[in-house]
């Protein structure tokens, strides 16, 4: 049976410490705010946490979903 398939573009990782590392593959998905969102709130929940955003190889893509994502990490 077919059906639609959206790869995920987070990828969330802890590393120690209460370091949390994220990678945003592309700003394309319009899944990507949401997944962004998720891996931050799993992100905050870590005491005295910190964050490690990672952009490498990243293409870009729609700039509504960037400057979505960007308002998250910014108040």
């Amino acid at each position: 049976e077919r059906d639609a398939f959206i790869a995920p573009v987070v990828t969330t990782r802890y590393l120690g410490n209460g370091t949390t590392y994220v990678k945003l593959d592309s700003f394309m998905s319009f899944n990507a705010a949401n997944e962004m969102a998720a891996a931050l709130e799993k992100a905050a929940k870590i005491p005295n946490g910190k964050l490690v955003l990672d952009l490498r190889d990243n293409p870009g893509g729609r700039l509504d979903l960037a400057i979505n994502i960007v308002g998250m990490l910014l108040k």
